[in-house]
């Protein structure tokens, strides 16, 4: 790459950059001419570069191979259930049983473990540790019917009042085979 330079009232060509032969240009080495011309700070330089490259038949590499997968999140399911449980006020403690149970049903000795491994840390700020296995039979001494039929008035309540919807009766097992 070449710039005009006036010198004694003549125009002479000044290399800026030397690129090669393209026909026999490496990965590596587009690499560096990019970073070379992005610290000449003239972008339309790069686009230049790149359109040459393409003309010629360059093949560049897929953009997904530079990418280094560093954590892997799946948000799906319990992100669901987790915003509807925020939109209705319902608890922490009864949101992380609600979620296993309708996620991935589990014994109570075991919910610490899929809490664990499931996305809820990651959106209650909760650490795993702070779920154990007590603090879920003391959760289930309060979560007896005849402490929780206020509070499931209470959420059916602000169910319909937030997504307007009427229900009767809801089997959760026929639910649950069927999305199986």
């Amino acid at each position: 790459m070449v710039t005009s330079v006036r010198s004694a009232d003549k125009v002479r060509e000044k290399t800026i950059l030397y690129i090669g032969r393209i026909d026999k240009l490496t990965e590596s080495r587009r690499l560096e001419i990019v970073k070379k011309l992005k610290e000449l700070d003239k972008p339309e330089l790069i686009s230049k570069f790149h359109s040459i490259l393409f003309s010629t038949g360059y093949e560049f590499p897929s953009p997904v191979s530079s990418l280094e997968i560093v954590d892997v999140y799946s948000y799906g399911r319990e992100l669901a259930l987790h915003k509807v449980c925020e939109e209705i006020d319902l608890v922490n403690t009864i949101n992380r049983f609600a979620t296993n149970r309708n996620c991935d049903p589990c014994s109570y000795f075991r919910l610490s473990d899929w809490y664990e491994q499931s996305a809820l840390p990651f959106f209650l700020k909760l650490p795993p540790s702070d779920l154990t296995y007590s603090v879920t039979l003391n959760a289930l001494d309060y979560l007896q019917p005849v402490k929780t039929i206020k509070m499931q008035t209470s959420l059916y309540e602000n169910i319909r009042k937030t997504y307007g919807y009427e229900c009767e009766s809801i089997d959760m097992q026929d639910f649950i085979r069927s999305t199986r």
